[in-house]
Parts: C-alpha cells; structure tokens; sequence
C-alpha cells in the first residue's frame, strides 16, 4: 500500500478535525503529513518511515520528538517551542532557497542527522542547537549555513559532527 497523506484535510485526521493547541499529533508509520499552513499545536511524535513536510511555521508547547527512521523534509519556516525541546533522532533534510530558522528559546538537539541540502540558511534566531555526540549535520550545498539574524539567543553547541559534503562554498 502506498503512503498515506493527511495535511490539511480534515477527513484525513482521525477527529476529521485539523490538529490545534490542545493537541498532541503522533504521525505513525507510513504516513507522510504536509504543513502548509501555520501549525499551532501541544506536540508532535513523527514515528516509524513516516515523512513530515515542513513548509511554514510550526509552534508547539510540549516537548516533540522525530523517531530513529522518520524523515522531515523542510522547505521553509521556524521552529517555535517557546523554551521546549524538539528531540531529532531522525533525519532533517532542510530544503529549498528559504531561510529555516529556531525561535522562540526553542531547543532542537539533533542524535540524528541533519542535511543542509540547498542554499537556505538555518538560522538560530532565539534558540539552541545542540549536535549531540551521535549528531550529523552535513552541509551538503555550495551556500547554505548556520546562521544568526536577530533575537538575542544564538547556541550552537557540537559534540558530533559537522561536516561539508560539497565541493566549494
């Protein structure tokens, strides 16, 4: 059977309704989500294959997780966890020209691998980026970086590794 979608129809979510703020959303296995519009949610748990399309704003208020095998496609938009950390043992494909950006004191550790594949930089406005000893983040194109542009917290914290898979940049 092929991937299920979900996104922002309602009849595809398991309360035909779009997830809110008093949500927790768990994507399991096989599915692939696409955020298209501003999410407002309490968490999310990206578990098993699953495929998470990020291409705008994701705010949540509850510690959020991205599971061993699960893949986050980021094309553009921020982080907001307001003081919450998003846990990523999975893979991060950050994707497209746009800028990403971590905001809102919002704590990504990555045990996983993050891939800045195109020339968007990830910013960290208001937030922290902890590379965890087991983290991978491969800057993969000739532009694209990390980055800082406004806000008044800008951590980049590496036990991992940080890597250039191109050629010049």
């Amino acid at each position: 059977a092929g991937a299920k979608t979900k996104g922002n129809n309602t009849k595809t979510w398991d309360n035909n309704a779009i997830p809110t703020v008093s949500d927790d959303v768990m994507i399991p296995d096989g599915f692939t989500v696409t955020l298209n519009v501003t999410g407002n949610i309490k968490s999310i748990d990206v578990q098993g294959t699953s495929i998470f399309e990020m291409n705008t704003n994701l705010n949540f208020t509850d510690a959020s997780n991205i599971g061993v095998d699960a893949i986050v496609n980021w094309s553009s938009g921020a982080l907001n966890g307001n003081t919450i950390t998003l846990t990523n043992l999975g893979t991060i494909n950050m994707l497209g020209n746009g800028s990403k950006a971590i905001n809102g004191n919002t704590v990504l550790n990555n045990s996983g691998i993050i891939n800045i594949a195109s020339g968007g930089d990830l910013q960290i406005n208001d937030g922290t980026l902890n590379n965890l000893a087991s983290g991978t983040i491969d800057m993969q194109a000739d532009a694209g970086n990390i980055t800082w542009a406004g806000g008044s917290l800008h951590i980049l914290n590496n036990a991992g590794t940080i890597k250039r898979t191109t050629t010049t940049g």
